[in-house]
């Protein structure tokens, strides 16, 4: 799994945004709408919160992003929960909007999210996610979640800063070299840099972690194992220290908390808020947020029940059909032990 943050985030119109996410742009198809689901939050409660903001980025969206075709149901609704109660430690659930949405029409799964930038009992500017500080706390989730749940961890992900910042020429250039480089049998970083002047790239500069590299004008920094001053030919797949990042997590987190309470104020301030002046469009979404939210938990609750009561149905029946058959075959081979001794044989005798 990792976690993507779209570059247009907020400022894409909110509507373009959910026809993009919800497949309703005139180019999709029914069976690209098939592969979509809305699993938490209310999408016009959500344009609306956005529609009414005044701040220039509306809005933060992104998805949790997987290599697995699809998951369980209730690893699905776990990781979302967990992931805002990250993102967004010291809010209560109910001061914030976020709806999520599934998308399996890639082969793979992916759960967007849309989250509205404003804290609802304040009507503040609400920031769930700034890069140079958020990047730590998203990171450590993303490694402690990979080996809590045993997902698979991409070596490349797409979208990463480095590769968005390639320019087409530069990076067709350095798919060339990263599979020139793999598909040979290397056994040192200078077997490395004699294979790639052999092919025509130019190397212009040599660090401990990576290679530079120049061809036609172009010029393109290599990162990798290959690359690296180390390289023996051997490829070693690091096991990631869950303890260091559990640490790193939990302290990222209590600074997020902290801001948090510290900016929008503690969560119990909400109750009183609402009593206070209940007819307030802020208490109104506040309650129709919470609303919704409980709505989501009773009917993936409910979902679970009715899976289950189908599992124990479909056992009672199967057990009932092999009970049936047996007692068929045991009347069958009765009935045929009794004409076999009723029967009188047609071969007899009488004049004997």
């Amino acid at each position: 799994m990792i976690v993507e943050f779209f570059q247009k985030s907020g400022k894409t119109p909110p509507v373009a945004m959910y026809r993009y996410l919800l497949r309703l742009r005139n180019q999709d198809t029914d069976e690209d709408r098939a592969q979509v689901r809305l699993l938490a939050g209310d999408v016009n409660l959500s344009k609306h919160i956005i529609h009414d903001m005044n701040f220039a980025t509306k809005y933060t969206a992104g998805c949790l992003s997987f290599a697995e075709p699809d998951l369980p149901t209730a690893t699905k609704y776990a990781l979302m929960q967990d992931f805002e109660k990250t993102l967004l430690h010291g809010l209560d659930a109910s001061r914030y909007n976020i709806v999520w949405i599934e998308h399996l029409d890639k082969g793979r799964l992916e759960l967007n999210f849309v989250i509205a930038n404003q804290e609802l009992e304040t009507g503040m500017r609400l920031q769930p996610y700034f890069d140079p500080i958020d990047r730590p706390l998203v990171d450590s989730w993303k490694q402690v979640k990979n080996e809590q749940y045993d997902l698979i961890r991409p070596q490349a992900p797409k979208g990463t800063a480095n590769r968005a910042r390639l320019s087409k020429k530069n990076q067709a250039l350095k798919d060339e070299a990263d599979a020139l480089v793999a598909q040979a049998e290397l056994r040192s970083r200078q077997q490395v840099i004699r294979l790639l002047r052999k092919n025509g790239f130019e190397v212009t500069r040599q660090t401990k972690n990576n290679l530079t590299v120049e061809r036609d004008g172009c010029r393109v920094r290599l990162h990798g194992v290959y690359y690296q001053q180390s390289f023996d030919g051997q490829i070693y797949e690091i096991a990631p220290d869950i303890t260091l990042a559990k640490q790193k997590l939990n302290h990222a987190m209590d600074v997020k908390k902290q801001f948090n309470t510290k900016k929008y104020g503690p969560s119990e301030a909400i109750g009183e808020m609402i009593q206070h002046d209940p007819l307030s469009r802020t208490a109104r979404i506040v309650v129709s947020s919470e609303r919704i939210r409980n709505a989501d938990r009773q009917t993936h609750t409910a979902e679970h029940a009715i899976n289950r009561a189908e599992q124990q149905l479909g056992d009672a029946k199967r057990s009932v059909t092999q009970t049936i058959t047996y007692e068929q075959t045991l009347e069958r081979y009765r009935r045929i032990e009794q004409e076999r001794t009723v029967a009188p044989r047609s071969d007899f005798n009488f004049n004997m």
